[in-house]
Formats: C-alpha cells, sequence, structure tokens
C-alpha cells in the first residue's frame, strides 16, 4: 500500500481497496476521508489522484460530494492554521503579496463569493495562497467554505469521472462514454465554468498573478 501519485497506483490501490471494502467500507471511506482533509490542511500535493481514487472507489455523486466536502474543510483548517499559528511566517514571507491582494478583494467586497470561486476554478493564483491569505485579509470563512466547495466542483468532476472509468474497466464492465447522463453532467460542468470566465473578463485586467520569483520554496503549488 502506498499513496498514489500516478494512473497506475491508482489502479492498483483501487483493486486492492475494492476487495477491501467488502467487509471495511467505513474503515475505508474514514481513511480516505481524513487523508484528504489532511493533504489539503497542509498544503500537501496530491489531491487530485486522490480524487481519481475517490472516483473508483465510490459511486459518482457520492465520490464528488465527497472530494468536495474535503476540499471545503480541509482549506478552511489551512485558513485556520494560518490565522492562529502561521502569521509570522506569512508576515515574512507574503506581506508584499497580501498588500497587492488586498486591494483586489476590497473592490470586489460585494461580490466576494463569486470571486473566490473565479479562483478556485482557474488557476491565476496557487490555492495555497489563497487558503493562507484569506484569513488576513478579512474573508469570512464561511464565504471561503462555500466557494471552495463549489469551485472546486467543475475540475474535481473530471478526476472523479476518470476514476469511475478505472472502476468499470476492472470489473470487465463496458464503458458508454456518451449515454444521457454523462452528456449532462459534462454540460452542467462547462456551464458552470463559463460563469467566472464572463466574470473574468471584468477582472482581468488587475488580478495579480504570482511571479515564479515570488512563491515560497517551502510552499507547494
Amino acid at each position: 500500500m502506498k499513496f498514489p501519485r500516478t494512473m497506475e497506483d491508482v489502479k492498483e490501490l483501487a483493486l486492492a481497496l475494492s476487495e477491501f471494502m467488502n467487509g471495511h467500507y467505513y474503515s475505508v471511506l474514514y481513511s480516505y476521508v481524513i487523508l484528504y482533509i489532511f493533504l489539503q490542511a497542509f498544503a500537501v500535493p496530491g489531491s487530485a489522484m486522490l480524487s481519481v481514487l475517490g472516483g473508483a472507489l465510490f459511486t459518482k455523486w457520492p465520490a464528488l460530494f465527497l472530494v468536495c466536502l474535503c476540499s471545503g474543510v480541509g482549506a478552511s483548517i489551512c485558513y485556520f492554521i494560518s490565522y492562529y499559528i502561521a502569521s509570522p511566517i506569512v508576515e515574512k514571507y507574503l506581506t508584499e503579496r497580501l498588500v497587492a491582494w488586498s486591494e483586489q478583494i476590497s473592490r470586489r467586497r460585494e461580490h466576494l463569493m463569486n470571486y473566490l470561486m473565479f479562483l478556485r476554478i482557474t488557476p491565476i493564483l496557487p490555492n495555497w495562497f489563497i487558503n493562507i491569505a484569506s484569513p488576513h485579509l478579512d474573508v469570512p470563512v464561511s464565504t471561503f467554505f462555500i466557494a471552495t466547495f463549489i469551485g472546486v466542483a467543475p475540475i474535481s468532476f473530471l478526476h472523479v469521472q476518470a476514476g469511475v472509468a478505472i472502476q468499470e474497466l476492472s470489473s470487465g464492465k463496458e464503458i458508454s462514454l456518451f449515454n444521457f447522463t454523462t452528456i449532462l453532467t459534462i454540460t452542467v460542468a462547462a456551464a458552470l465554468s463559463l460563469l467566472p470566465i464572463i466574470y473574468k473578463r471584468r477582472i482581468s485586467e488587475d488580478i495579480p498573478t504570482m511571479s515564479q520569483s515570488e512563491r515560497s520554496p517551502l510552499l507547494p503549488r
């Protein structure tokens, strides 16, 4: 057993855990949730492969809900760690970026939910920076959680769908990618993704981006 870092790792782990789940379903579920939240809380890379694994272990919609929930909870824990414990580190390494981003937050305070959702869907700002900086810019934790939960849904859906395909292949089932449910869900996900793009046209002139030299080597993307 090892942490999955490639699709081949996901296939092997999904096969082993699928057998184990027959008598220990909740043990696998709890372990999955704890590990996912841990990765998000401490900004450890690897949640994408874990999302694929979730699709292989659980059915599509429960897996998607689980991934979004764990992302929201884990990011919120990171939010509180930054606020209560990591403030000296944030002030030392990220003060300049906080000042630049605080201007954007102030200008969009009335539409903060949409702004954060847009940032979650697009790679304009690293997720770890959003998690760490938000509590120091008076972003309400409720707004932060909801925007994270919804914002990660489109890309998480694609990861979960990949995991479902792996499970169906392993069980010998034929995969029908163009059934009504798949087409409908992809259309909905695409529509959700387009909403922030429309919003981007209004804010693209002055959203701050982080250069490579400004990123701390101690923090992952």
